[in-house]
């Protein structure tokens, strides 16, 4: 976002003497800058507070009726931590875009690969809010029973 053109002027001694330059030099605001610190800080808050829900749900055992009763006796820490790292998924995304639009300016190469990596890792906070969410919402009324729970 470019908001005006300020003007600097240089003096240099070329071969007809003294001359000026005149550089427009676009100014960025500092909204995109704030927007993506705030999405950084957001997601990184909302990515503690899931962690302190999954430790709340404690570690699932490895059996199948131990999986039932983990899911039953901590649904509601599964449910908060599953919203939760979807909303920071989210601002993760909304970090990823703007992080990209302010380090690609000086250094294209590294902002394409440390994005590129902070986007794989967006898009498997996804996939695993998808499967952490089959765990406790039932889908077309269907609840996860027996062996299937524990794949």
């Amino acid at each position: 976002m470019y908001v005006g053109a300020r003007q600097r002027r240089t003096w240099h001694i070329g071969r007809l003497g003294l001359q000026m330059y005149t550089e427009r030099m676009y100014t960025e605001t500092s909204s995109g800058r704030r927007l993506t610190g705030f999405a950084l800080l957001a997601a990184g808050i909302l990515l503690s507070a899931q962690a302190l829900f999954m430790y709340l749900a404690q570690t699932p055992p490895s059996d199948v009726a131990g999986v039932q009763a983990w899911i039953s006796s901590g649904k509601q820490s599964l449910m908060m931590a599953n919203e939760l790292l979807f909303f920071a998924a989210g601002a993760m995304a909304t970090a990823l875009i703007g992080l990209y639009k302010l380090l690609a300016k000086n250094a294209l190469v590294l902002a394409t690969v440390g994005c590129s990596f902070l986007g794989i890792a967006t898009v498997l906070q996804f996939v695993l809010c998808i499967i952490q969410g089959r765990l406790v919402y039932p889908v077309f009324s269907q609840v996860l029973t027996g062996e299937n729970m524990v794949l």
